[in-house]
């Protein structure tokens, strides 16, 4: 009977730099992943660029998770250049975004694949892990006994004596996003605690009206203190700004727009008072229209109450102007994985020595499962930080499974 040192169950970015690292040590490896290409999701990252890594760090850049300070640090970003120039990749760096040289994910793809078989690792594709059993061995030529971990196929029976689960997440499935159920059977085969997946990062459902449906525009969402480009389509909010906020929105709830994040009211005030005549001489949308996209402008002009003097009309524009800064919208969770770019879930982070990635055993601290990558329930902001995540933890438990 044929028995791989390590079997990893996934050829994504942790999965691939996992066989790496596992080839390097001169473990017997075998790769295997239910996509017909390896990396499949990494092929769509960073718009087929493939954001590797982000070199800003900021507290929040991973959702309420101290664990992943273990694992990634300021440091990371630096490493991951020097890890993947050594395989052949260089990165250009765009305001602390690492993309390869070449803007191709594929060139990663290829790369990571190229090593991995380099050191001895054998990777297959198409077949997808259904289960998990650990079965007692016999070996003949020694006559030892030991714990064998049995990889139940669509292809037949894989049989090692560690395993690395790089399985990814139900997000994106036409990406190559794993079966959420299939995910939970392996884990309560093995005795792992984790948490539900759910859809993360990803639009939100929006009561946004038809008249603003197309428009992009500047936000700060106040309760979550996010900044960057809001996209408002007919019935849904989206942009990166919403999907970071996305991963709060659990069920129905409001979020707080202020369309108008560069200026102070105090500053628009003082801006209109200077152009006085202007008030005589362009409408409302047009004034509102410097400062917010024409369909804001046009959408928001409506409220305004009829004037009868100037002096009313400027405290009229000044209240929509407070809107604007201050407008509520009603939210909630899309629920679907294939428009959510992650999953928040996951095995916990308790059960993990992260110095290794390996799961804890009661007896020694260490076991023959190793987990990385979006298997574990963490989950990072857009900006590269989720497979920056992906690659240091897939080092980490190939340097760590069976040592």
């Amino acid at each position: 009977m044929s028995v791989y040192d390590v079997c990893i169950i996934g050829a994504g970015a942790s999965g691939l730099v996992a066989g790496i690292e596992t080839g390097k040590r001169g473990l017997s490896t075998i790769i295997i992943d239910k996509n017909k290409k390896s990396g499949k999701k990494l092929y769509a990252t960073g718009n087929g660029r493939c954001n590797i890594a982000n070199a800003v760090l900021r507290a929040d850049s991973y959702f309420f998770n101290e664990a992943v300070s273990s694992v990634i640090s300021e440091d990371t970003a630096e490493m991951l250049r020097n890890y993947f120039l050594e395989l052949g990749v260089p990165f250009t760096e765009r305001n602390g975004y690492f993309y390869p040289a070449s803007n191709q994910a594929s060139t990663v793809v290829w790369a990571l694949k190229d090593a991995a078989k380099s050191y001895g690792a054998e990777i297959i594709e198409g077949t997808e892990a259904l289960d998990i059993k650990t079965e007692n061995y016999k070996s003949d030529e020694s006559g030892d006994e030991r714990n064998v971990y049995e990889i139940l196929t669509d292809n037949g029976v894989i049989r090692a004596n560690a395993i690395i689960l790089a399985m990814g997440s139900p997000a994106a499935k036409s990406s190559g996003g794993t079966d959420e159920m299939i995910l939970y059977k392996i884990y309560d085969s093995l005795g792992l605690k984790y948490e539900k997946y759910r859809p993360v990062l990803s639009p939100l459902k929006a009561d946004v009206p038809q008249e603003l449906n197309g428009v992009r525009t500047p936000v700060r969402i106040k309760e979550y203190d996010e900044y960057g480009e809001l996209q408002l389509l007919t019935g849904i909010l989206s942009g990166i700004v919403i999907f970071n906020v996305s991963y709060y929105v659990k069920e129905e709830t409001f979020i707080t727009l202020d369309l108008i994040p560069d200026f102070s009211i105090e500053n628009i005030v003082e801006s209109i008072k200077a152009a006085e005549n202007a008030l005589f001489r362009r409408s409302d949308t047009a004034i509102l229209n410097g400062y917010v996209n024409d369909k804001l402008a046009t959408y928001f002009s409506k409220k305004i109450s009829p004037y009868i003097s100037p002096d009313e009309r400027f405290h009229n524009l000044i209240s929509i102007f407070k809107m604007l800064k201050d407008y509520k919208v009603n939210v909630s969770p899309m629920n679907d994985y294939e428009r959510s770019q992650s999953a928040a879930g996951g095995i916990l982070p308790d059960m993990i020595n992260l110095s290794t990635m390996l799961i804890r055993d009661n007896e020694s601290e260490t076991s023959g499962i190793a987990v990385c990558g979006e298997t574990v329930n963490i989950t990072g902001k857009c900006g590269g930080y989720n497979l920056m995540w992906a690659f240091a933890s897939g080092i980490k438990a190939g340097k760590g499974i069976l040592k």
